[in-house]
């Protein structure tokens, strides 16, 4: 993974890839997040989580996309970017990026349980609507509906609290986005100079982004917590698979960080949602009695302390 337990470290190498290592506040960013900000740990178990998003789902494709892997690409990608904007006193997009996480996330979901095997008949042609949005042929539906439908659906009906919890987020960010009067509009993320606005950095502003951060990614690890279980079962993945991806299973590690994530009640009916899955736990099983993989092996005899 890219992120590491030198998290600060890792953090700046991404404020530098992005081009930030130019900007005079990037430092200052940075000094703020290591020294001042008392939510750092969890802001760096966050880190770590979006960082593993990609592996969280398997790479089955449905009608030729593989559209939960998608969706965590984009929402690990706007949850970069956001961070990235920050480092150049650049809050009030930021706002926007987090607000898209949400929104990819729940959009995914919607189109891989509800979505991934309808069809449809169009000039005699029998097309998918999950085929239609992915190449940009259809709009995605509107947050309200794909709530409606996620609520009912057999995976989040007995916790439909899950999907209601992430649309109310999505609509406290959509005050940024839509600029609900002057406290979420531009104008109060900026200093004006006459007539022009100039982006600079600001304490207040690092905070109240870093809260928002936080509470989207923790969202989300709820999210993908209870869309697919297993997550939260640390198991051998590299030890078993090599290096093979999209397996839809974290590591030891990787579980450890997403259940950090979680409040105590949620893990709670998480893990009464595991133990009764049959499923799940006969996957469990199979993993652990697989053979070492090559893989694992040759990395042992290069590094035996691993």
């Amino acid at each position: 993974m890219f992120y590491d337990d030198n998290c600060i470290g890792n953090l700046k190498h991404q404020f530098e890839r992005f081009g930030a290592n130019s900007c005079l506040w990037m430092e200052e960013t940075l000094n703020f997040i290591n020294n001042e900000y008392h939510e750092k740990d969890i802001l760096f178990s966050c880190l770590k989580f979006i960082d593993s998003l990609t592996t969280a789902f398997s790479s089955n494709s449905k009608d030729g996309v593989v559209v939960t892997f998608f969706s965590s690409l984009v929402c690990k990608e706007e949850l970069t970017n956001s961070l990235n904007l920050t480092s150049l006193g650049i809050y009030h997009s930021a706002f926007d990026s987090l607000r898209r996480a949400i929104e990819i996330t729940l959009a995914g979901f919607y189109f891989d349980l509800i979505k991934g095997n309808q069809f449809f008949i169009e000039d005699d042609v029998l097309k998918s609507e999950l085929f239609d949005w992915y190449y940009s042929l259809k709009e995605t539906p509107r947050m309200r509906d794909i709530k409606n439908r996620l609520s009912e659906h057999k995976k989040f009906r007995d916790n439909s609290w899950v999907i209601c919890e992430a649309h109310k987020l999505f609509g406290s960010l959509s005050n940024y986005s839509h600029s609900n009067g002057i406290n979420y509009s531009v104008l109060n993320f900026i200093n004006r100079k006459g007539d022009f606005g100039i982006s600079t950095f600001s304490k207040e502003n690092l905070h109240l982004f870093l809260e928002n951060y936080i509470k989207t990614s923790k969202q989300i690890a709820v999210l993908y917590a209870f869309f697919n279980p297993i997550l939260i079962c640390g198991l051998p993945v590299f030890e078993k698979f090599g290096f093979s991806g999209g397996l839809g299973l974290f590591e030891k590690k990787q579980s450890q960080v997403l259940l950090n994530l979680i409040h105590e009640d949620y893990k709670k009916k998480l893990f009464e949602i595991v133990n009764q899955n049959n499923s799940i736990q006969d996957r469990i099983k199979k993993v652990e009695a697989m053979p070492i993989s090559d893989e694992y092996k040759k990395m042992q005899s290069y590094f035996p302390e691993n």
